[in-house]
């Protein structure tokens, strides 16, 4: 019986297409194990819709950085 996998998947509304697959072979992982992947791939003028899932102080702070985030307050991560 095969394992379960799961992707992470980027899609760009304006396109009307998915830009990016970010695949993982474990299916029972959290998508917060492919950040250091996506991470690679932001770069300025992006625009990231997220969830929760995503708020972590390590992707915050690349996106802050990079002059793209804007997070709520209540957020609970401190930039």
């Amino acid at each position: 019986m095969p394992c379960p996998a799961k992707s992470l998947v980027v899609y760009e509304p304006a396109q009307g297409l998915v830009t990016d697959v970010f695949p993982c072979e474990d299916g029972h992982a959290q998508e917060r194990a492919l950040l250091g992947s996506v991470l690679a791939t932001v770069a300025a003028d992006d625009l990231w819709i997220a969830d929760r899932n995503f708020c972590t102080a390590r992707f915050c702070v690349r996106w802050t950085r990079a002059g793209l985030l804007r997070y709520s307050p209540t957020s609970g991560v401190a930039l």
